[in-house]
């Protein structure tokens, strides 16, 4: 890198540099203004062999605006790679970042370099780099794991897909963020989701019958304390009545496993008794992370068991505890333990799983949200 007398007027500005620059609040450029008005530039303007800008995009707009001559240093790179390496690592180190910008400056960095990775062993065959689950799936946990603020996997695996799929005026709410006028990565998210995916359409229930049936019902609540947690976020709901409605595909004997919470459990009852059971016990799943709540803050779920018919108890010897103690995980998602006590209460089962997300040998599973 050294100096040059380059002119003011030589200097350009290259778009997709300076879209990558974090905007200043008015009160930070004035502040920047007065400094500079003051002092003079304490820090010199990077640019490239070809006058391009390439760190001090503020600092330049800065100094034309109080008529202050600016300092150039030119900096050279072996690739136009290396160079936008360079832009983005800068920029990273703003202090100004939201969340969704910095997984978006470190997504393309990510992205450059399993590009050139992927060309230095001549295995791209025209395919992008990332394409895979597994590559994916790396990728948001280093980029998780070196993010300067907080969020989970989750979160950037959410912001990743706001930054693939998003139309550019979501894209621009998700930069502000919510603290300054912006929309959070789940508001985001779930706005991408509405723009460029089509409505699912629930498919017909099965034609058999079966003896073993599992639900979580997509259950609607007429309230939500922060957009976040809002339940048509993360999944379409149902009306009670569209729930009790439902024709379930149950054998004459048969028993129903029925997730709910405390908040649903008066309607719950309402539809295990509309589907053709009878109350009879049901167990409690403790979580590890607290939730919500205007009363109790809530920390469980419950699974209530229904009876249709005479269908026979499990023998005594495979008797789980009423309580099970397992990790939250993502939003509604139910512990895979579930499925392993039923299986061991039931082996000779013919499974249903109504409302699944999940695919599992030896059970029928209906949804419209099936991987």
């Amino acid at each position: 890198m050294f100096q040059t007398s380059i002119r003011l007027e030589d200097v350009t500005i290259n778009p997709e540099y300076e879209a990558m620059v974090p905007p200043h609040s008015k009160e930070k450029y004035e502040e920047l203004k007065q400094s500079i008005s003051e002092n003079g530039l304490y820090e010199d303007i990077i640019i490239n062999e070809q006058n391009q800008v390439l760190d001090g995009h503020h600092r330049l707009r800065a100094c034309k605006d109080v008529n202050v001559i600016p300092r150039f240093q030119v900096r050279r790179f072996e690739s136009k790679d290396e160079e936008m390496i360079y832009v983005i690592e800068t920029n990273l180190t703003r202090r100004q970042l939201q969340v969704f910008q910095e997984v978006e400056l470190r997504l393309s960095v990510e992205r450059i370099k399993a590009k050139q990775r992927q060309i230095e062993l001549g295995k791209t065959h025209g395919k992008h780099p990332l394409e895979s689950n597994d590559s994916k799936g790396r990728v948001r946990e280093v980029i998780s794991e070196k993010l300067t603020t907080t969020a989970s996997p989750k979160t950037v695996q959410r912001a990743i897909y706001v930054i693939d799929h998003a139309p550019d005026e979501i894209k621009e709410m998700a930069r502000l963020g919510n603290n300054r006028g912006g929309w959070s990565i789940s508001k985001a998210y779930s706005e991408t989701k509405k723009a460029v995916e089509p409505e699912t359409k629930t498919p017909p229930l099965p034609d058999d019958q079966f003896n073993v049936i599992y639900a979580d019902p997509p259950w609607k609540y007429g309230f939500t304390m922060t957009y976040s947690r809002d339940i048509t976020n993360h999944y379409p709901v149902m009306e009670l009545e569209e729930i009790k409605n439902l024709k379930i595909p149950s054998a004459k004997d048969s028993i129903l496993l029925l997730w709910t919470t405390v908040t649903k459990l008066e309607e719950s009852i309402e539809v295990l008794n509309a589907w053709g059971f009878t109350y009879k016990t049901h167990m409690i799943w403790v979580k590890d992370k607290i939730g919500m709540g205007y009363w109790f803050r809530g920390k469980h779920e419950l699974l209530l068991l229904g009876i249709k018919g005479n269908f026979k108890t499990p023998d005594s010897s495979v008797l789980k505890p009423s309580v099970l103690e397992a990790p939250r995980k993502e939003h509604s998602a139910k512990p895979h333990e579930v499925y392993e006590i039923i299986e061991s209460y039931f082996p000779n089962g013919k499974y249903l799983e109504l409302f699944s997300r999940n695919k599992r040998d030896n059970w029928v599973m209906w949804g419209n949200e099936v991987e």
